[in-house]
Protein backbone atom coordinates (compact mmCIF):
# COMPACT_ATOMS: atom_id res chain seq x y z
CA UNK A 1 0.00 0.00 0.00
CA UNK A 2 2.71 2.24 1.07
CA UNK A 3 4.41 1.28 -2.87
CA UNK A 4 0.99 2.22 -4.16
CA UNK A 5 0.78 5.74 -2.62
CA UNK A 6 4.64 7.14 -3.24
CA UNK A 7 3.95 5.75 -7.05
CA UNK A 8 2.63 9.58 -7.91
CA UNK A 9 5.30 10.71 -5.20
CA UNK A 10 8.67 12.33 -6.02
CA UNK A 11 10.38 8.79 -5.17
CA UNK A 12 7.60 7.31 -7.93
CA UNK A 13 10.34 5.90 -10.42
CA UNK A 14 11.82 3.61 -7.30
CA UNK A 15 8.59 2.94 -6.09
CA UNK A 16 7.07 1.98 -9.30
CA UNK A 17 10.01 -0.20 -9.77
CA UNK A 18 10.21 -1.82 -6.50
CA UNK A 19 6.50 -2.97 -6.89
CA UNK A 20 6.60 -4.36 -10.29
CA UNK A 21 9.61 -6.57 -8.49
CA UNK A 22 7.19 -7.38 -6.08
CA UNK A 23 4.53 -8.62 -8.16
CA UNK A 24 6.97 -10.47 -9.97
CA UNK A 25 8.26 -12.27 -6.53
CA UNK A 26 4.74 -13.21 -5.99
CA UNK A 27 4.06 -15.02 -9.12
CA UNK A 28 1.77 -12.32 -10.76
CA UNK A 29 4.07 -11.32 -14.42
CA UNK A 30 1.00 -9.62 -15.39
CA UNK A 31 0.73 -7.36 -12.89
CA UNK A 32 4.18 -6.56 -12.58
CA UNK A 33 3.69 -6.17 -16.43
CA UNK A 34 0.89 -3.42 -15.46
CA UNK A 35 2.53 -1.45 -12.98
CA UNK A 36 5.84 -0.73 -14.84
CA UNK A 37 3.88 0.09 -18.02
CA UNK A 38 1.23 2.55 -16.44
CA UNK A 39 4.52 4.30 -14.81
CA UNK A 40 5.34 5.29 -18.43
CA UNK A 41 8.26 2.71 -20.50
CA UNK A 42 9.92 5.75 -21.40
CA UNK A 43 10.22 6.86 -17.93
CA UNK A 44 11.62 3.50 -16.45
CA UNK A 45 15.55 2.70 -16.06
CA UNK A 46 17.48 0.66 -18.51
CA UNK A 47 17.37 -2.61 -16.00
CA UNK A 48 13.21 -2.01 -15.59
CA UNK A 49 12.97 -2.05 -19.63
CA UNK A 50 14.90 -5.45 -19.75
CA UNK A 51 12.51 -6.70 -16.53
CA UNK A 52 9.48 -5.11 -18.50
CA UNK A 53 10.26 -7.07 -21.74
CA UNK A 54 11.47 -10.15 -19.94
CA UNK A 55 8.19 -10.52 -18.25
CA UNK A 56 6.59 -9.69 -21.80
CA UNK A 57 8.83 -12.50 -23.41
CA UNK A 58 7.93 -14.85 -20.19
CA UNK A 59 3.75 -14.34 -20.67
CA UNK A 60 4.26 -14.79 -24.58
CA UNK A 61 4.25 -11.38 -26.07
CA UNK A 62 7.00 -11.48 -28.02
CA UNK A 63 6.18 -8.44 -30.35
CA UNK A 64 5.23 -6.50 -26.73
CA UNK A 65 8.92 -7.31 -25.52
CA UNK A 66 10.15 -6.31 -28.89
CA UNK A 67 8.50 -2.91 -28.79
CA UNK A 68 9.94 -2.19 -25.18
CA UNK A 69 13.61 -2.50 -25.88
CA UNK A 70 13.25 -0.90 -29.57
CA UNK A 71 11.55 2.49 -27.70
CA UNK A 72 13.77 2.41 -25.13
CA UNK A 73 16.49 2.91 -27.93
CA UNK A 74 15.19 6.45 -27.73
CA UNK A 75 16.19 6.95 -24.17
CA UNK A 76 18.48 6.73 -21.68
CA UNK A 77 18.51 3.22 -21.46
CA UNK A 78 20.26 3.11 -24.51
CA UNK A 79 23.69 4.45 -22.89
CA UNK A 80 23.55 0.77 -20.90
CA UNK A 81 25.59 -1.74 -23.05
CA UNK A 82 23.42 -4.61 -21.73
CA UNK A 83 20.32 -2.97 -22.80
CA UNK A 84 21.69 -2.50 -25.87
CA UNK A 85 22.55 -5.97 -26.34
CA UNK A 86 19.42 -7.22 -25.80
CA UNK A 87 17.33 -4.54 -27.92
CA UNK A 88 20.44 -5.69 -30.83
CA UNK A 89 19.24 -9.42 -30.27
CA UNK A 90 15.61 -9.04 -30.50
CA UNK A 91 15.48 -6.70 -33.09
CA UNK A 92 17.97 -8.76 -35.18
CA UNK A 93 15.47 -11.89 -34.16
CA UNK A 94 12.20 -10.24 -35.44
CA UNK A 95 14.22 -9.15 -38.78
CA UNK A 96 13.96 -5.27 -37.60
CA UNK A 97 17.54 -4.49 -39.57
CA UNK A 98 17.48 -0.95 -38.61
CA UNK A 99 16.78 -1.22 -35.16
CA UNK A 100 19.61 -4.11 -34.92
CA UNK A 101 21.81 -1.49 -36.74
CA UNK A 102 21.08 1.42 -34.26
CA UNK A 103 21.81 -0.85 -31.31
CA UNK A 104 24.92 -2.21 -32.95
CA UNK A 105 26.15 1.26 -33.51
CA UNK A 106 25.62 2.17 -29.71
CA UNK A 107 27.91 -0.83 -28.62
CA UNK A 108 30.59 0.08 -31.22
CA UNK A 109 30.67 3.67 -29.85
CA UNK A 110 30.57 2.46 -26.62
CA UNK A 111 33.85 -0.23 -27.16
CA UNK A 112 31.19 -3.27 -26.42
CA UNK A 113 30.79 -4.49 -29.60
CA UNK A 114 29.67 -8.13 -29.96
CA UNK A 115 31.47 -10.01 -33.08
CA UNK A 116 27.45 -10.57 -34.01
CA UNK A 117 26.94 -6.98 -33.48
CA UNK A 118 29.53 -6.07 -36.31
CA UNK A 119 28.15 -8.99 -38.91
CA UNK A 120 24.65 -7.41 -38.70
CA UNK A 121 26.39 -3.65 -39.18
CA UNK A 122 27.86 -5.60 -42.59
CA UNK A 123 25.21 -7.09 -43.34
CA UNK A 124 22.65 -3.66 -43.34
CA UNK A 125 25.68 -1.53 -44.53
CA UNK A 126 27.35 -3.50 -46.92
CA UNK A 127 25.05 -2.64 -50.02
CA UNK A 128 24.11 0.48 -48.56
CA UNK A 129 26.53 2.23 -47.38
CA UNK A 130 30.00 0.22 -48.62
CA UNK A 131 32.04 3.17 -47.57
CA UNK A 132 31.08 2.96 -43.68
CA UNK A 133 31.04 -0.79 -43.92
CA UNK A 134 34.45 -0.37 -45.23
CA UNK A 135 35.45 1.23 -41.87
CA UNK A 136 33.41 -0.71 -39.67
CA UNK A 137 35.32 -4.16 -40.82
CA UNK A 138 38.51 -3.07 -40.38
CA UNK A 139 37.72 -2.17 -37.33
CA UNK A 140 36.35 -5.49 -36.45
CA UNK A 141 39.36 -7.13 -38.02
CA UNK A 142 40.83 -4.85 -35.19
CA UNK A 143 39.54 -6.35 -32.47
CA UNK A 144 38.43 -10.12 -33.79
CA UNK A 145 41.17 -10.80 -36.53
CA UNK A 146 38.30 -12.71 -37.49
CA UNK A 147 38.79 -14.93 -41.34
CA UNK A 148 35.31 -13.97 -42.12
CA UNK A 149 36.31 -9.94 -41.48
CA UNK A 150 39.15 -9.67 -42.96
CA UNK A 151 37.28 -11.01 -46.16
CA UNK A 152 35.11 -7.88 -45.50
CA UNK A 153 37.87 -5.56 -45.45
CA UNK A 154 39.41 -7.08 -48.78
CA UNK A 155 35.89 -7.53 -50.80
CA UNK A 156 35.12 -3.77 -49.40
CA UNK A 157 38.47 -2.82 -50.27
CA UNK A 158 38.73 -3.65 -53.89
CA UNK A 159 34.79 -2.78 -54.47
CA UNK A 160 35.79 0.88 -53.37
CA UNK A 161 39.47 1.06 -55.14
CA UNK A 162 40.88 1.55 -51.71
CA UNK A 163 44.01 0.08 -52.56
CA UNK A 164 46.63 2.12 -50.26
CA UNK A 165 44.48 1.04 -47.38
CA UNK A 166 44.37 -2.40 -48.43
CA UNK A 167 47.64 -2.19 -48.01
CA UNK A 168 47.95 -0.99 -44.74
CA UNK A 169 45.61 -3.18 -43.93
CA UNK A 170 47.57 -5.89 -45.26
CA UNK A 171 51.30 -4.63 -43.81
CA UNK A 172 49.69 -4.40 -40.31
CA UNK A 173 48.05 -7.52 -39.75
CA UNK A 174 49.91 -9.54 -37.09
CA UNK A 175 52.03 -12.46 -37.81
CA UNK A 176 49.56 -15.14 -36.73
CA UNK A 177 47.37 -13.79 -39.26
CA UNK A 178 49.35 -13.31 -41.91
CA UNK A 179 50.86 -16.82 -41.66
CA UNK A 180 47.72 -18.31 -41.45
CA UNK A 181 46.56 -16.43 -44.66
CA UNK A 182 49.90 -16.62 -47.02
CA UNK A 183 48.30 -20.50 -46.97
CA UNK A 184 46.13 -18.91 -49.22
CA UNK A 185 45.43 -17.86 -52.61
CA UNK A 186 43.00 -15.22 -52.01
CA UNK A 187 45.36 -13.71 -49.83
CA UNK A 188 48.35 -14.00 -52.70
CA UNK A 189 45.94 -12.88 -55.32
CA UNK A 190 45.10 -9.49 -53.06
CA UNK A 191 48.41 -8.75 -52.52
CA UNK A 192 48.86 -8.42 -56.21
CA UNK A 193 45.86 -6.76 -57.14
CA UNK A 194 47.35 -4.20 -54.58
CA UNK A 195 50.32 -4.29 -55.63
CA UNK A 196 49.58 -3.69 -59.49
CA UNK A 197 47.54 -1.03 -58.80
CA UNK A 198 49.67 0.89 -56.82
CA UNK A 199 52.59 0.71 -59.61
CA UNK A 200 54.60 -2.03 -57.76
CA UNK A 201 55.08 -4.00 -60.88
CA UNK A 202 57.85 -6.45 -59.48
CA UNK A 203 55.42 -7.35 -56.04
CA UNK A 204 52.53 -7.51 -58.34
CA UNK A 205 53.78 -10.86 -60.75
CA UNK A 206 56.50 -12.19 -58.12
Amino acid sequence: AVLQLQKGGPHAGYAVEALGRLHEAAGAPDKAIRTLREYGEHRLSAESLRRLASLQYGTGDLEGAYRTLKGGLGTTAAEDPEFLAEAGDLCWRMQDLECALTAARGLAAKGKAREDDYRRMLFVMRESNPAEAFGVAREACGRFGSPAFINEVADLGEQLGQWRELELFLNGMGADERGQLERTSRYWGLRARVSGHLGRVEESVS
